[in-house]
């Protein structure tokens, strides 16, 4: 079955695929493919259409305010507010490993949101595990890559 492909494999099949529909087929043949896949759909579209890669960007932010498991820590992240996570991780309450949404942990989301100032100060801190995956066994070295 494809889903027992290995993580880099199957990404590497959609970086092969000439056409954001063949991407975007893919996606939808699983859950698993399409959390793994998704994030590199919205990198296809950055890189084909800046307008619509916006609306796109902007859509999955809205999902995931809403998201069970949201913290102010990844709201912060996901709208790239450096001052807001600095004020947060000085509060004894911010859990820098903990999993939300599709269990990722925030060093996660800032280096799928393409925040490195931010991934930086995350990995500055004490207590941090930058070697945590997400529900699908991703990991950030993994997601980097993409």
């Amino acid at each position: 079955m494809l889903t027992n492909l290995p993580n880099e494999l199957l990404q590497g099949i959609a970086a092969s695929l000439d056409s954001e529909s063949g991407v975007n087929a893919l996606t939808r043949t699983s859950q698993h493919l399409f959390r793994l896949l998704d994030p590199y759909l919205y990198h296809h579209n950055v890189q084909e259409s800046a307008g619509a890669s916006g609306k796109c960007r902007e859509r999955r932010r809205r999902r995931h305010r809403a998201a069970p498991g949201c913290t102010p820590l990844s709201v912060a992240i996901l709208e790239g507010h450096e001052e807001i996570i600095r004020i947060l991780l000085d509060l004894p309450s911010t859990d820098i490993n903990h999993r939300g949404t599709y269990r990722q942990v925030p060093l996660f989301r800032a280096v799928q949101e393409d925040h490195p100032a931010i991934a930086k100060l995350l990995l500055n801190q004490d207590g941090i595990r930058p070697n945590n995956a997400d529900e699908d066994h991703i990991t950030i070295l993994s997601c980097q890559s993409r």
